[in-house]
């Protein structure tokens, strides 16, 4: 297994939900350091209520894909025997009736035709991460490299978005092995600005992934 670097998308709530978040996070915190001096951990009634509360948290957040805008796989021209061919290949146990497979598959987003989507994902695959282990081979720039290791804002990414644009067309970067320096580069900075633009910073993760992967 080798770890990789990438960015996360840090959650956003939406707008019109900031006070109802406060409030939220402020009864957890309370019930969390009632927990803390009991043993053996929340009992029955505070779990359903974490739980509750946990739930409520999630209905405040925007989703990536609602803040980009993202189409839906039933909007795909061919969807219906797409779906159709995606059906018949399942197994039959595991097969919903065909029209509710289509209709549950196509109210999902499709990530090919997101806007904010990362051509060099990270290990997870998902498309509005991105795999930061290119720019770390190719920038020697301390300042930039530090900016990797933190969680940034909009402004921050805008800013850093900049210094990568500048950094591009000075070609101060070493080529690295596996991608095209302009595309990556290119990819980097839309990324950040695109998301930014929709209110969202970024968060480092490490993932990891068998050594046999590219």
């Amino acid at each position: 297994m080798k770890e990789r670097l990438e960015w996360e998308l840090v959650p956003r709530v939406k707008d019109e939900m900031c006070r109802e978040v406060e409030e939220i996070a402020e009864e957890i915190l309370n019930i969390d350091a009632l927990v803390s001096n009991e043993a053996g951990g929340p009992n029955a009634e505070q779990q359903l209520r974490l739980d509750e509360l946990k739930q409520r948290m999630t209905g405040c957040i925007l989703s990536p894909c609602d803040a980009a805008e993202s189409p839906l796989l039933s909007s795909r021209p061919d969807w219906l025997k797409e779906a159709a061919s995606t059906w018949e290949s399942l197994p039959a146990a595991a097969a919903l009736p065909l029209r509710d497979f289509s209709d549950l598959f196509g109210r999902q987003h499709d990530c090919t035709r997101c806007q904010g989507a990362s051509s060099f994902p990270g290990a997870s695959g998902i498309p509005c991460e991105l795999d930061l282990g290119p720019l770390l081979a190719m920038v020697s720039d301390e300042q930039i490299r530090d900016q990797v290791n933190y969680e940034l804002s909009p402004d921050e990414m805008l800013a850093l978005a900049q210094d990568l644009e500048a950094l591009h067309k000075g070609r101060q970067y070493t080529t690295p092995d596996l991608v095209d320096p302009d595309e990556y580069l290119d990819d980097v900075v839309r990324f950040l600005r695109f998301w930014a633009g929709k209110g969202f910073g970024v968060a480092p993760a490490s993932a990891h992934e068998d050594d046999s992967t590219p």
